[in-house]
């Protein structure tokens, strides 16, 4: 299981001074350190690596920094710099670090850290993605920026992913955001930037999935700043709506911000989610405009550039979309996920009294470097809304394993699996693993059972014709002999130490003369 991490958002570079963010953007870079807004919070354990990123001017146009210029991306595990680090300059827009990795234990706080050099006149804005290999298969890692609690509001609710600052919506309908396949949500991570106060005073969050509570609740009590709930999982299915309620209890004497942190882990080997919808994204009832994929919290845009993220290779699929007032008679919305700049043919469309839909057929293959986004195009006029998306990624090509089977029923290649067996009557198949849930033989391959190793019968001698053996016969004898046996040969010839034709034909010859088997 790998999960790519898409990032970025339309904030420049700080050009001026050494500059920090969130690991998994969508947050302004800041010369504040430590930012407790700009952490992310690492859920589940493993490994990062593959960080690559890339440079846009104003226009979004790729661009390096000019001669002499240059800018320092490092990431950064408790505010220690690690190895894994892009050094962008004026030789390209892009560049990628593929040597380095970062081993990430559960509850790790993981941000970026910018250098200028050279003091660069103008604005970049930069994109970013990392390959992230949990250490529990099926695992899969989300974050919740910091945003501000108030002690005066008792309760409310915020996005799952990936903003906690607006927890004082009495109104649920406005952060509930759709998932796209079953699993299980788990291991939750909150921190808080102060304590609740003292004696029973407390803040509570506690996962809602279709307007109840669940049992995974992360509750912070006294002087504490964090907690954890790493007993309690829940169940969920494609389609369920999920948000986080805060509480806060017996009237806590500080305001402060929050960010979390929480694990996912797929019913199905080798998919994990992007999430996204926000209230603060209101769809245009009259012009199409762009969203990113995953985990924004800007505005939808008429100028596309500004919403993309940067892919890594993965395929995109079970695209789930819910807005919050149905279009009305006649109306409609249209959402398409897009790559590069063009459409895929991923696409839902809700009209009249609907107010959720899904394509579970259609496919987008992605590549490294690709630009992915969401597009709207209303019809009708229909009623203001905002937009709420799930969607599933995946690891490997999507393939048909039979000419008739179904668009529906495709399967996704996570393994080739080559078996052998030795001998003079080698047999060699190849297994195709479809999704990790079982093994399929294509033909040609024939799908017997391949046999154990053999070996030829040896006689009690063989008489082997001519003064000098020739080369078939040599390897009609490298077949039947063991390699101890070989060995055992070589250590009774002086200055040999690889059983070579020529050496096989002078013990050979040398055997027959003295009247012994070979």
């Amino acid at each position: 299981m790998v999960q790519k991490l898409i990032s970025g958002g339309w904030f420049p570079i700080n050009k001026d001074n050494t500059s920090f963010t969130s690991l998994h953007g969508e947050h302004p870079w800041t010369a504040i350190t430590p930012n407790f807004s700009a952490v992310s919070t690492f859920a589940v354990a493993g490994t990062l690596r593959k960080f690559r990123m890339r440079l846009r001017d104003v226009n979004g146009d790729l661009t390096a920094p000019s001669a002499g210029e240059t800018y320092t991306v490092t990431v950064r595990k408790a505010e220690v710099d690690t190895g894994l680090e892009v050094v962008l300059d004026e030789d390209s827009s892009d560049k990628t670090d593929t040597t380095n990795e970062v081993a990430i234990s559960a509850g790790d706080q993981m941000d970026l850290k910018c250098v200028p050099g050279g003091s660069p006149l103008n604005d970049r804005y930069p994109l970013w993605s990392f390959e992230f290999e949990p250490t529990n298969s099926n695992e899969s890692v989300y974050f919740v920026t910091g945003g501000l609690w108030y002690k005066t509001v008792p309760e409310g609710f915020f996005s799952l992913t990936p903003d906690a600052s607006n927890p004082f919506s009495t109104s649920e309908a406005q952060v509930q955001q759709i998932l796209a396949i079953p699993g299980k949500i788990k291991d939750g991570y909150l921190e808080l930037s102060d304590n609740p106060g003292s004696g029973a005073d407390a803040y509570w969050m506690t996962l809602r999935k279709n307007g109840a509570d669940t049992n995974l609740v992360v509750k912070i009590t006294g002087a504490a700043t964090s907690g954890t709930d790493l007993v309690n999982e829940v169940t969920v299915a494609a389609g369920d709506l999920v948000c986080w309620k805060k509480e806060a209890i017996s009237v806590p004497q500080n305001n402060l911000s929050a960010r979390a942190g929480f694990a996912f882990e797929a019913d199905t080997v080798n998919q994990s989610l992007f999430i996204n919808g926000h209230s603060s994204g209101a769809l245009d009832t009259s012009v199409t405009k762009y969203y990113s994929l995953s985990h924004n919290i800007k505005a939808w845009d008429t100028d596309e550039f500004k919403q993309y993220q940067y892919a890594q290779g993965l395929t995109v699929s079970k695209f789930y979309v819910r807005v919050s007032a149905a279009p009305g008679a006649g109306k409609s919305w249209a959402f398409r996920v897009r790559r590069n700049g063009a459409n895929t043919d991923i696409v839902v469309t809700i009209t009249n009294t609907d107010t959720t839909g899904s394509d579970l057929v259609n496919t987008a293959t992605v590549s490294d470097d690709d630009y992915l986004d969401i597009e709207s195009t209303p019809s009708g006029t229909p009623a203001a809304a905002a937009g709420y998306f799930g969607s599933a990624q995946s690891r490997g090509a999507v393939v048909s394993p039979d000419p008739n089977t179904a668009v529906g029923a495709l399967v996704r290649v996570t393994a080739l699996v080559v078996h052998w067996s030795a001998g003079p009557n080698a047999v060699y198949q190849e297994e195709i693993l479809t999704g990790g849930l079982f093994s399929q033989y294509f033909s040609p391959i024939s799908p017997i059972k391949e046999p154990e190793p053999t070996l030829q019968t040896r006689g009690p001698a063989r008489q082997l014709p001519g003064p000098v053996p020739t080369l078939r016969e040599y390897g009609q004898w490298l077949a039947t002999h063991s390699q101890a046996e070989q060995r055992a040969i070589l250590r009774g010839i002086p200055g040999a130490d690889v059983l070579t034709l020529r050496v096989w034909q002078e013990w050979v010859v040398g055997r027959r003369r003295m009247g012994q088997d070979v």
